[in-house]
């Protein structure tokens, strides 16, 4: 039961990952071919390491929100039963993780609509850049602030977790 769960969790988690093309939107919503780039395919199951730490999370804090259905009540009984069958965490820290990533993806929401509607305006290019490494910048102390409020057995289980995200991911970058 706790491998199906695992592997429906891992299949979650990829379809969740951050897409890259070789095409981009022009402004009036049509696709513009660019010269194809160098990439880089990083492998979780191989280099984990190389994952960058933002998209793990990001993609980690989806899945939660997902499988429990942006509940922050581990009384609840889904939410019990994944948070019991699958990270092994105290309710207490259950509701400590639950609450910090309902945050994170609230202030993930605000950013990507600012975000989108720099993209819509054809703002400058550092302002979209800066909006992206804002979001970034807010998934990892989100990440800080929730593992410094766990208590050590909590954050060894979400630590856990992370390596199991980690190991299902498959990254494309630029070389």
């Amino acid at each position: 039961m706790a491998l199906r769960t695992i592997c429906s969790l891992c299949l979650l988690i990829l379809g969740v990952a951050r897409p890259t093309a070789a095409c981009s939107e022009g402004p009036v919503g049509t696709l513009n071919q660019e010269q194809p780039r160098k990439t880089r395919v990083i492998d979780g199951s191989r280099e984990p390491e190389l994952l960058p730490a933002a998209l793990v999370w990001e993609n980690a804090f989806a899945a939660l929100h997902d499988l429990t259905g942006g509940k922050t009540d581990p009384s609840d009984p889904e939410v019990w039963g994944f948070v019991k069958n699958n990270l092994y965490i105290s309710a207490k820290d259950a509701a400590i993780l639950l609450e910090g990533v309902a945050r994170a993806r609230s202030g993930q929401r605000l950013l990507e609509r600012q975000l989108d509607q720099a993209f819509q305006d054809d703002d400058d290019p550092g302002e979209v850049s800066r909006l992206k490494q804002e979001i970034d910048r807010l998934i990892l102390d989100h990440r800080d602030q929730i593992l410094a409020t766990l208590s050590p057995r909590g954050a060894k289980a979400v630590q856990r977790y992370i390596a199991i995200i980690k190991r299902g991911m498959k990254v494309e970058t630029p070389e």
